[in-house]
């Protein structure tokens, strides 16, 4: 495994400047994998939600072959093969293609799939002699896959290599995940600094000083509320209430002390409760690394998810994907609005009892243990984002 050098921190930094800049990737690629000692890398997304997010990252030689790989006879059964990994691979970690297709096929032993002759082609055509995919996020409504492509070496070779970059595979996963609202951003809309006032999040940018530097329109009125988050006047983000303060500025100061000494956690996420009687705000702070929307910068990405803004949080999809009833689907969009048990029984006219039920079964098929995680696997699927341009005054 490779061990944590300044290089690595620094190759790390790289990897996270993808979150706003895509076209990072390919530089990325290319030194995962000269880590690995691999010939090619690439990372394959799938979403079955955001179909505009569907996008394929790749080193300077997939790149190169890329277009002949896709016009290859055996296209069909590499997609088949695919579209079955959720099912097969339920966990981070890399896979060589035949045990994969072992494994598919003793779940979907009904119809097997065979990838010799596709093997075979890339080791003719691109002297590719074995693949192995890791799936990089565990997520029913999107696909991260990450794929090492290796030349003709022996498997021990194949596996240390892959065992140099297991310390880098967390930070591509969470670099991919955090992408996503900014690749449908600039999807949708081919913008650049007004991305994130299309993000109906709140979203604070705080530098390495820990001043906000930059925020967008939703955060604006998360501030005017003046229920629990405010900017002091040396431009520090605050909590209004004395306790909720002392705990948002110790994860802050951890988050950006962390970032200074080179150690580089994902994203730390904490309830900040209001003054008011309504729900806490769900709060993730991110570390962000240069380069950024703001320019060159290191600090902090800190979005904030106000739960009882019904307008952000759909549903949508939820019951095809985790299998719910009608029912059920219903329960869930109730409370994910902030519904009570009493008030959802009232609602769809039935008992209390029902209702429970009903909840606990929702919670349990979207693995979600509380209200708060059952909205974040909402906004996982359905990112509160502007679906077109504004019409012109």
């Amino acid at each position: 495994m490779l061990e944590t050098t300044k290089p690595v921190n620094e190759f790390i930094t790289d990897i996270y400047g993808t979150i706003v800049d895509a076209d990072q990737w390919q530089e990325v690629l290319d030194h995962t994998a000269w880590i690995a000692g691999a010939k090619a890398a690439n990372i394959c997304l799938v979403d079955y939600v955001a179909e505009e997010l569907n996008s394929q990252f790749m080193c300077t030689e997939t790149e190169r072959f890329y277009p002949t790989y896709m016009a290859s006879p055996y296209m069909a059964t590499e997609l088949k093969a695919v579209t079955r990994l959720p099912r097969v691979q339920t966990s981070s970690g890399f896979y060589k293609t035949s045990d994969y297709v072992k494994k598919a096929n003793a779940i979907f032993d009904d119809d097997p799939i065979d990838l010799a002759e596709s093997e075979n082609w890339l080791f003719k055509e691109w002297s590719v002699a074995s693949r192995y995919l890791c799936r990089l996020n565990i997520q029913p409504s999107y696909l991260d896959m990450h794929t090492l492509f290796f030349e003709k070496q022996s498997t021990t070779a194949c596996e240390n290599g892959i065992e140099k970059i297991e310390l880098l595979t967390p930070h591509l996963a969470k670099a991919v995940e955090l992408s996503r609202p900014f690749l449908l951003l600039k999807s949708r809309f081919q913008a650049t600094l007004d991305v994130l006032d299309r993000f109906h999040l709140g979203v604070f940018i705080v530098s390495s000083s820990a001043s906000v530097v930059m925020r967008n329109v939703a955060a604006d009125k998360v501030l005017d509320l003046a229920d629990a988050i405010s900017i002091s006047t040396n431009g520090y983000l605050k909590s209004d209430l004395a306790n909720e303060n002392i705990k948002l500025d110790k994860i802050i100061q951890n988050a950006l002390s962390n970032q200074s000494d080179g150690i580089y956690k994902q994203s730390t996420e904490l309830v900040l409760n209001r003054r008011s009687s309504k729900s806490p705000y769900l709060v993730e702070i991110t570390p962000l690394f240069e380069p950024t929307i703001v320019g060159p910068l290191t600090g902090l990405m800190v979005i904030v998810i106000d739960p009882d803004n019904r307008k952000i949080v759909s549903t949508k999809g939820m019951g095809k994907i985790f299998g719910l009833s009608k029912a059920e689907d219903s329960v869930c969009q109730l409370l994910v609005e902030g519904h009570s048990t009493d008030e959802i029984a009232e609602i769809r006219n039935v008992s209390p009892v029902t209702v429970k039920n009903q909840i606990n079964a929702v919670l349990a098929k979207t693995e979600s243990r509380t209200r708060s995680e059952l909205i974040r696997q909402a906004l996982s699927i359905n990112l509160p984002i502007d679906n077109r341009e504004p019409s012109a005054s």
